[in-house]
């Protein structure tokens, strides 16, 4: 036994040495000599070693190194790298654990206007186009390709992640966790997207962040962009405002730089022809300097948008609504709810839409009769009622085909079931279903509102919808409402879901606000987020905590914040009340 052993012994050993050398060896063959790629423009120059790692960032000007010393990182992370949900490949993963592995880059050339990237442990190989212009380093991914070995294994199964860019900023006095810029009163490092399909981030350490820019496979590949941007403070907003024009972004800079972002205005949920010009007066005395209004003060639900009995002409009411505002000397804002639609809207009842979001999905145990009130599913229905912040009444409610169901409890335990069942829920015709159908469990908003499946072409005829609105009425401020309520990924949907209203709202609105953002989102934004209203008793203290707070934020981010609503609420023995002076 102790023979066989040592014997073993010495295999392992003998094995893991040939490894190492060959590991070695094939490293060196396909980095060729550690030549530095330089990639530069008037202001600042970037430095990648043959190796992958990121050697300098250089602003010409001033001097200034821009990147933490390599001997002194937290990480071995190279410029590039790809990422895997678990090891695909099947010499791989036979030797690591499924989990979440990022492959670094190990040899990196340039080829032209390209550079042609090889990662360690991996056939994969990646191209990525640059663009250099005088204010800023463009970094786009062309194609990935798999270059199969002689093993049996080799199968290409595309990477779900590659990150273009990857550089680790020194840390400076300000970081802009929306922009993901790094800035003090020397020098501001920007890692930005170029188009909404770039995940943005920073992985922050003692010294320095990790600044980010990734193509992500359930979003997309090919094609995904991001810059980079080192310059000084006073200069970042025009070199992203080229960028800007370069790319035909939304116009995020030239909204910042509006004067009617300090506009204060007065915010209303009701009006009509016959009392808009009361509240222009009110405006006027408190000094406001616009108007906005709310959906439902001019339609009965959101989706279809059918107008309410106040507007019996319909949009020549709204535009007579817009028109005064604007012969008042005044700006006429439009405040929407974007990514959902009202649990009473034609989308949902009586015959629901088929791209409605679903927050889990259920597959039937059994067939289905019209009259059940049992439902039998193969799936555990276990947190079904905690899927969101706040459910509507706790509203329930699972959609098979045509039919909503109201559901009042579920078990945990096999058999699962949904139990207590309510057929035919919301006017909706109740249906006969077969063994192994697939249903799912209908997202339900905080507010009596559905979420909209964002993968599906809902939202481009939703936002269409809206954009139909504001351009006919004269709209000419913006408010992105309810943008939180999306489905994963949130970094992509949060803003997509307001790009595709954006897109259908020309012309382009003199300033935007929001109630959530996510990185593209800041070319939308101009000012963010919009604060809900405190009661009387406890706004100064809450201004103090929250919009007071949130302004030294983002103002990190380039960004103004906006204070939110003061809401008008008379005095009585309930409370103190608030108006204006």
């Amino acid at each position: 036994m102790k023979h066989a052993f040592t014997f073993l012994s010495t295999l392992l050993l003998s094995v893991a040495a040939q490894a190492q050398t060959t590991s070695g060896s094939a490293a060196s063959d396909r980095a060729g000599a550690p030549d530095e790629i330089v990639i530069e423009n008037r202001e600042f120059r970037l430095v990648i070693a043959g190796d992958g790692k990121a050697r300098s960032l250089l602003h010409k000007p001033s001097g200034e190194e821009c990147l933490q010393p390599e001997a002194e990182r937290c990480t071995r992370a190279s410029a590039f790298s790809i990422t895997e949900y678990r090891p695909y490949l099947g010499d791989v993963h036979l030797v690591y654990p499924s989990k979440e592995t990022s492959f670094e880059a190990d040899s990196v050339r340039r080829v032209g206007d390209d550079l042609i990237v090889g990662f360690e442990r991996s056939k994969w190989s990646a191209t990525i186009g640059i663009r250099v212009t005088e204010n800023y380093l463009g970094f786009a991914l062309k194609k990935v390709e798999f270059a199969k070995g002689y093993s049996m294994n080799d199968i290409a199964v595309p990477m779900d992640e590659v990150a273009i860019l990857k550089l680790p900023v020194r840390n400076r006095t300000h970081f802009g966790d929306w922009l993901n810029v790094a800035w003090d009163n020397k020098m501001a490092v920007n890692v930005l997207a170029t188009d909404p399909d770039a995940k943005i981030d920073a992985a922050k350490f003692r010294d320095y962040a990790l600044l980010q820019a990734t193509a992500v496979r359930e979003v997309k590949l090919a094609g995904v962009g991001a810059a980079l941007i080192a310059t000084r403070p006073e200069t970042l907003l025009d070199r992203i405002d080229q960028l800007e024009f370069d790319f035909d972004l939304p116009r995020g800079v030239k909204s910042r730089r509006r004067e009617e972002i300090r506009y204060s205005y007065l915010w209303l949920s009701s009006v009509s022809t016959k009392d808009i010009g009361d509240y222009i007066a009110i405006a006027r005395k408190a000094g406001f300097r616009g108007i906005q209004i709310y959906w439902p003060a001019m339609f009965k639900t959101l989706g279809h948008y059918p107008w309410r009995d106040e507007y019996p002409n319909g949009m020549a009411d709204l535009q007579t609504i817009t028109r005064k505002i604007k012969e008042a000397g005044m700006i006429a804002g439009f405040h929407i709810q974007h990514p959902k639609v009202s649990l009473n809207d034609l989308y949902v009842s009586p015959v629901p839409d088929h791209r409605l979001h679903l927050a889990r999905i259920f597959t039937l145990a059994a067939p289905l009769d019209e009259k059940s009130t049992t439902i039998a599913v193969e799936e555990n229905p276990e947190g079904c009622d905690l899927l969101t912040a706040v459910m509507y009444e706790q509203s329930k409610i699972l959609k098979i085909g045509h039919e909503l169901i109201e559901y009042a409890d579920y078990t945990t335990r096999r058999p699962y079931q949904f139990t207590g069942c309510k057929r035919g829920a919301l006017k909706t015709r109740s249906f006969a279903h077969p063994l192994g159908c697939k249903f799912g469990l209908l997202d339900i908003d905080g507010q009596p509102a559905v979420r909209l499946d964002q993968r599906t072409s809902i939202q481009c005829e939703h936002a269409k919808k809206i954009g139909d609105i504001s351009r006919e009425a004269g709209f000419q401020f913006f408010s992105y409402d309810g943008a939180e309520d999306v489905h994963p990924p949130w970094w992509f949907w949060v803003s997509m879901s307001q790009y595709e209203v954006y897109r259908r709202l020309p012309p382009e609105p003199l300033f935007s606000t929001g109630a959530a953002k996510s990185h593209f989102g800041w070319h939308i934004l101009t000012c963010a987020n919009e604060f809900d209203t405190f009661s009387p008793e406890v706004i100064k203290k809450a201004t103090r905590e929250h919009q007071l707070a949130a302004a030294k934020y983002l103002a990190q981010d380039f960004t103004r914040c906006n204070l939110g609503w003061i809401n008008y609420v008379a005095p009585s023995a309930a409370t103190i009340g608030m108006q204006p002076d």
